[in-house]
């Protein structure tokens, strides 16, 4: 019968293709479950490695104002350290030739009383005349003193007025770079939105393609040039939020003390007088002064010169036993800054570990961060702007999205698959049977799964094509073969139908 035995092949090549079909639908599905599995518990570390960062930033932030503080401490200690230990070796020194001088000096000790005897009466006669005369300066002295005294109140009174006429001079000049910031703003709002919406259009048209080159490097000098506009806003508004407490301190402090400030002024007013009147008494007093220091001045010499004598017979005297003392104290604080030294040196070793401790954390953070900026789209959306952190969950986000969209692809692709191998499986069993024994339902059946089958696999191929599905062979050759034995059975099949009611015509 015509088309009988190509029935029959076409009906068994077509079993064996829907049977690949369903293990193939079955392999895809694993893979499909497989990879989900794979690419939540990556995102689930991947977020877990972004939550790591995110706590060790914060620790670290949280600790780096110990950390400076400690780094200060440490280098002034260190700097306190070294003086301290030059200190040492240069009292070591001193101690050394200090016992060197005290043995020199035995000898010299012995011949001092005569010296010291005989200058004795002269020094004393001498210090009776200075004695006379230093009474007669002081005298001159307190006089003077209190005249200058007078004088320093009044230029205190003058040094507060003027410290409180420049607080108002400050408070005047918060007061206009606050008028001129507040003119402002109109205009940084409407620059603002403009370079936002600007930059979304920039943004849009190099994604789209549409801006590159020239074009794109003159949007983005545009862009760079009204940013920094916007920039120089911020600063200033920056700075005058800064300098607000200073300005509410300065304008209270105004306040409080402007009957004080009117008060002083007022003083000032009033004892003009007398200032002009005491400086120039004080003016004509210091030539006095001057004369009376010079007569002491020549006392004072007069008695240097027996104190110099008597000086060097008690020091003659004294030196022996004053070496021996000194030496001893000088041992004394050698030990002493020793023991100083040696507690300073292991307090800067554990301050040091612990400002290590701190930057060996700030450099995982930093690997950390640079790690994550390794990645294209981390990177493009820090360069953006974007906090890394935001950033990474931000992509992290945006994979799942399309992880989950590619999945989903694949399980249409698979599930269109394993009802076009059903139908055509189905349709394959009542192909074959009616190839054996002829039967309208049979025929019927057939042709009508086959024809499903072939509409469910063509449309799978053309999604599958148009979703990239060629990096998944198996499935594709399964989906392309199941279309293509799909096609030659209902032509088969068609063929045995013309081909039975052409004989049952008598044709």
């Amino acid at each position: 019968m015509k088309g009988q035995k190509m029935l029959k092949v076409c009906s068994i090549l077509l079993i064996l293709t829907c049977l690949f079909g369903l293990v193939a639908t079955g392999l895809g599905i694993s893979n499909v479950l497989d990879t989900k599995e794979i690419k939540e518990q990556e995102k689930a570390d991947t977020l877990a490695d972004i939550q790591t960062l995110e706590d060790g930033s914060a620790t670290l932030e949280s600790n780096r104002k110990a950390y400076e503080e400690g780094k200060a401490t440490y280098e002034e200690g260190l700097a306190k350290y070294e003086e301290g230990k030059k200190a040492l070796e240069a009292g070591q020194a001193e101690y050394d030739a200090g016992a060197a001088t005290l043995a020199a000096n035995t000898a010299a000790y012995n011949s001092g009383k005569t010296t010291y005897q005989s200058g004795l009466a002269q020094y004393n006669d001498g210090l009776a005349k200075y004695n006379a005369g230093l009474a007669k300066y002081n005298a001159g002295l307190q006089e003077y003193k209190a005249g200058q005294a007078l004088i320093t109140e009044y230029e205190a009174g003058q040094a507060k007025v003027a410290e409180y006429e420049a607080g108002q001079a400050k408070v005047a000049e918060y007061e206009a770079g606050k008028a001129k910031i507040d003119a402002m703003t109109p205009t940084y709002v409407a620059g603002k939105a403009e370079y936002e919406q600007k930059l979304a259009q920039f943004n849009a048209g190099v994604e789209a393609g549409l801006i590159t080159g020239d074009l794109k490097t003159q949007y983005e000098q545009q862009l760079a040039a009204a940013k920094a506009k916007l920039d120089e806003y911020e600063a200033g508004a920056a700075k005058l939020e800064a300098e607000k407490p200073k300005y509410e301190a300065g304008k209270a402090m105004l306040a409080a003390k402007k009957a004080e400030y009117e008060a002083g002024k007022a003083k000032l007013e009033a004892n003009k007088a007398a200032y002009e009147a005491g400086k120039s008494k004080l003016a004509a007093a210091g030539p006095q002064l001057t004369a009376a220091n010079t007569q002491l001045a020549s006392a004072k010499t007069q008695l240097a010169s027996a104190k110099t004598q008597l000086d060097a017979g008690k020091a003659k005297l004294n030196e022996y036993e004053a070496g021996q003392a000194k030496l001893k104290a000088a041992k004394v604080q050698l030990d002493e800054g020793k023991a100083t030294l040696a507690a300073a040196e292991k307090q800067l070793e554990e301050g040091k570990a612990k400002l290590k401790e701190f930057e060996d954390g700030e450099a995982k953070v930093e690997a950390g961060f640079a790690e994550l900026s390794k990645n294209a789209d981390v990177k493009a959306k820090i360069d953006a702007g974007m906090k890394p952190i935001e950033a990474a969950r931000e992509v992290v986000d945006e994979e799942t999205i399309k992880t989950t969209d590619e999945l989903m692809s694949r399980m249409y692709q698979y599930i269109a698959l394993a009802v076009a191998a059903i139908f055509g499986l189905i349709a394959a069993i009542l192909g074959a049977g009616a190839a054996k024994m002829p039967a309208v339902n049979k025929i019927k059946g057939g042709l009508i799964l086959g024809l499903l089958s072939l509409l469910v696999a063509i449309g799978a191929n053309v999604y599958g094509a148009l979703n990239t599905y060629h990096e998944f062979p198996v499935q594709m050759a399964a989906m392309v073969a199941v279309g293509v034995f799909a096609l030659l059975f209902v032509i088969a099949m068609n063929t045995y139908k013309n081909g039975l009611l052409a004989m049952l015509k008598g044709e």
